[in-house]
């Protein structure tokens, strides 16, 4: 699965049907609200989060897992707090250019 960087999202989103491919219950996870481009809906929270893989950089980070059923199926948005958060951004719109160096 890949994920997509949105600098729009706050939280990491996954959609709602990889929750239970991925082993987790709906009755072991928090409620709360959030918005998506298509309006506001609730995230299923999985307390422990899950690991990214950031083949790029060889590298694993962690992130909330907040599942939503808000999204295209197998669209996972990689957001500001939890992913954002662990490096040092760059995007430079005119360039047409991003980057992502890790905080370390």
């Amino acid at each position: 699965m890949y994920g997509l960087v949105d600098s729009g999202a706050s939280d990491t989103l996954i959609p709602y049907d990889l929750m239970s491919f991925l082993g987790i219950s709906e009755a072991n996870c928090q409620i709360e609200p959030c918005e998506t481009a298509g309006g506001p809906t609730d995230q299923y929270v999985w307390p422990p989060g899950i690991e990214v893989n950031v083949q790029q950089m060889a590298r694993k980070v962690a992130v909330k897992a907040s599942f939503t059923k808000g999204l295209p199926p197998r669209v996972v948005l990689l957001g500001r707090k939890d992913f954002f958060g662990q490096f040092r951004v760059e995007i430079d719109e005119r360039a047409q250019t991003f980057s992502l160096d890790p905080y370390d």
